[in-house]
């Protein structure tokens, strides 16, 4: 069983590193943990690929985290979502 695959969802689904900061809406950056630190370099996103009507700006609390899915509705664009779902970390692309 291939624990990254969503058979509900029928898709293949994945963490980024990508996450919102503070209470801005649209200020999603990437965190990068770089060798020999502890505490992430925040890195604004130069680029994005967002699914339509993504990020949804409706979903306040949790909904800080970039995630990625290979299903026929998101079709590897982006979604926010909330942060304490259990999925797999793409941690390079």
């Amino acid at each position: 069983m291939d624990l990254c695959y969503d058979q509900m969802k029928e898709a293949y689904i994945f963490w980024t590193a990508g996450h919102r900061i503070g209470k801005s809406r649209t200020a999603f950056h990437w965190k990068t943990l770089r060798a020999n630190r502890t505490e992430p370099d925040i890195v604004p996103m130069k680029y994005t690929n967002w699914a339509p009507e993504r990020p949804d700006y409706l979903k306040y609390g949790d909904y800080d985290c970039v995630m990625v899915a290979s299903d026929v509705r998101f079709k590897y664009q982006w979604s926010n979502e909330n942060c304490y779902l259990r999925m797999c970390a793409l941690c390079e692309f």
